[in-house]
Formats: C-alpha cells, sequence, structure tokens
C-alpha cells in the first residue's frame, strides 16, 4: 500500500513542507548565537573580557550549539579567566566573570561530558573563586577527560603547580601524569627544562615525576635542563 493511498497527497505535501519551515525556524533561531560564539573567538582579550560579561547576570547561559562554537566560548573563557586584564577587573566583576565561565563550562558539559578544555575552564573559575576542593575535582577531571593533549596538559600544569600544597591526592596524581606526559614528549621537555630554572619551588614536583619515567626520559631530561642552564648562562 503506497503512502499516498494512507494520506491524500495534498495533506502529505503540506506536512513535509510543515516540517522544513520548522527546521529552517530552528536554524534560524540558532544563527545569532552560533554567530556570537564565532565573533567571541576572533575578538582581543579586553573584547572577550566584555562579551563574557555582557547578557543577564541571572538565568541560565546559553552554550553555542556546535562544537567549534562550545570551543570558541571555552577559549575566550580560559583567555579571561587566566589572562592580563581579568587581573585588571574589580573583584565584583571577576567573580560574575568566574560564575559566567563555570555556568558556561557546566551547560556545554551537560551535552559533552568528555570535553576537557570544559573542565579546564570550571577548574579556571573555581581558581578564581578561591575554591581548592572545587579546583582539584575539576582539575582531575580535565585531565582524565584529555590525558593525550600537551597543550592542555601544560595549561593544566600552569594553573596547578602554584597551588600543589592545596590539591587532593586525585589532584596531585592528575597533574604528576600531566608533567610527566610533558617531560617525556620531545616537543615539550625543552618548555619543562625552562620552569627548572624559571620557577626553583616546583623542582621538587618535577623531581619526584621524572624519577617515575624510563631511565631514556630521564637522562633525556636531565640533558634539556642542563643545556637550558647553559643556555641562559647558569
Amino acid at each position: 500500500m503506497s503512502f499516498s493511498a494512507v494520506m491524500p497527497l495534498p495533506i502529505a505535501r503540506l506536512m513535509i513542507v510543515s516540517a522544513a519551515l520548522a527546521v529552517a525556524l530552528a536554524a534560524a533561531a540558532m544563527l545569532p548565537r552560533e554567530y556570537r560564539a564565532a565573533m567571541l573567538g576572533q575578538r582581543g582579550p579586553a573584547a572577550q573580557v566584555e562579551q563574557v560579561l555582557t547578557g543577564p547576570h541571572t538565568g541560565p547561559v546559553h552554550p553555542a550549539l556546535s562544537l567549534r562554537g562550545q570551543r570558541a566560548q571555552l577559549e575566550a573563557c580560559d583567555r579571561a579567566l587566566r589572562g592580563p586584564f581579568a587581573a585588571l577587573q574589580t573583584d565584583d566583576r571577576r567573580a560574575l566573570l568566574a560564575r559566567r565561565c563555570a555556568d558556561l563550562a557546566g551547560a556545554i558539559l551537560a551535552r559533552a561530558p568528555t570535553l576537557g578544555l570544559a573542565h579546564l575552564v570550571r577548574a579556571e573559575a573555581a581558581l578564581a573563586r578561591a575554591d581548592p576542593a572545587g579546583f582539584s575535582q575539576a582539575i582531575t577531571l580535565a585531565q582524565r577527560t584529555a590525558p593525550g593533549e600537551g597543550w592542555l596538559a601544560a595549561r593544566r600544569l600552569d594553573l596547578a603547580l602554584p597551588v600543589w600544597a592545596d590539591l587532593s591526592e586525585k589532584a596531585r596524581g592528575a597533574v604528576g601524569a600531566d608533567a610527566a606526559l610533558l617531560i617525556a614528549a620531545p616537543r615539550y621537555r625543552g618548555a619543562m627544562a625552562q620552569r627548572w630554572h624559571t620557577d626553583p619551588p616546583i623542582r621538587p614536583v618535577l623531581v619526584s615525576v621524572a624519577e617515575t619515567l624510563p631511565p631514556v626520559a630521564q637522562r633525556a631530561f636531565l640533558h634539556a635542563v642542563k643545556g637550558a642552564g647553559e643556555g641562559a648562562g647558569r
């Protein structure tokens, strides 16, 4: 039995047109949000801070619907929370910035719970709010959901090492895994060797992590540390 025999052709066509119109209207409704997210990723740090802060201060934060748009929003929050423009904000504006970015990351994680960048932004927001327990939880999840992404590991390490004493045991294990990844990877080993010289308080952490690596990786890191010291005249 054909479809036209069950339903008259004019009605079937009307239903198809109505469905197509509904899809078109939904897509049109999404466009402003996606455009706003795309433009956010192209703006300078100061403009990004202002855009994150604009909008209603109560109610839900609406993330972009595409992964590309969500990443643009999260990258903007990442730069806004840890950049110099964030430090120039008043306490109230910094608190609002942290809350809005945490809400944005939470809304994105409700759809994509394994997006490591969103967990990183949550960690940054917790750090901005002076919430050590929240930071430890978020930084642990950030590492677990993106354990092999060196650029994210480097960001996590930058956040976590200054507050190492306040980290939970799970968070220390996660950050230690990030440090091991960066020390062992030729692409990042030089930067870690530079940090040995520029940030002496983290040396005990780097030593404890390096001791867990295979001998070949240990020797490579030691060579990089010596080379960085000689290059700087130390």
